[in-house]
């Protein structure tokens, strides 16, 4: 869904394990695949910062006519899935659907 590679996204995850903001956890299934959990204190700071980012998008938008922002992140999402295939790591539209799917 991030469209990192497996190395990168080895090394964030790593990260974000050393900052307690996640862990891994085998799946009960199946015990070589890892799940990423969500810590009390990675929920903590999304918390924290998801008003910061707000303010920030509204700010950036701020100039522009409501319905031109709308125009202006539909162009964007446009070109994301446009380009889509030209990424080092493409989005399968049936993992995003399913994703979304899960996330409602």
């Amino acid at each position: 869904m991030i469209a990192f590679d497996r190395s990168t996204l080895g090394s964030v995850i790593e990260r974000l394990e050393a900052k307690k903001y996640v862990e891994r956890k085998p799946a009960p299934e199946d015990k070589r695949v890892k799940l990423l959990y969500l810590t009390r204190t990675g929920a903590a700071l999304l918390r924290d910062i998801m008003a910061s980012v707000d303010r920030a998008q509204a700010r950036m938008l701020q100039p522009l006519k409501p319905a031109n922002r709308k125009t202006l992140l539909a162009l964007l999402a446009q070109l994301v899935d446009l380009n889509n295939e030209a990424s080092r790591v493409p989005l399968r539209a049936e993992d995003a659907l399913e994703h979304l799917g899960k996330a409602s």
